[in-house]
């Protein structure tokens, strides 16, 4: 994946839509909303396991439920959606091949 195409800033949402989190987040340098095993660092710290429960449970109800997205996109500035399937949104992806499919919200 390229490394430069997107600024740095910008902050991608796959998971659930994606089991690529930590590729996302460290090979290609990119802020995700959420991953599920950013829970684990919860344990220790009672107000970001609330805010990571919050996320968490706006995503999985995206499946569901994708105008959700754009409450996610209104709320927390996000701008992509990265996902190993296609997605039934009414945008085509910006970039797709047989792997991965990428969104703009």
């Amino acid at each position: 994946m390229q490394t430069n195409y997107f600024a740095r800033s910008l902050i991608f949402i796959s998971y659930p839509f994606s089991e690529k989190s930590d590729l996302l987040r460290v090979e290609c340098l990119r802020s995700v909303f959420i991953t599920y095993k950013d829970g684990a660092q919860t344990a220790l710290d009672e107000s970001r396991g609330k805010k990571w429960n919050s996320r968490i449970k706006l995503v999985t109800e995206a499946i569901g439920n994708l105008k959700q997205l754009a409450r996610i996109k209104k709320i927390y500035k996000v701008e992509y959606l990265f996902s190993d399937m296609p997605v039934n949104l009414a945008q085509k992806p910006i970039i797709s091949n047989k792997k991965y499919y990428l969104y703009k919200l």
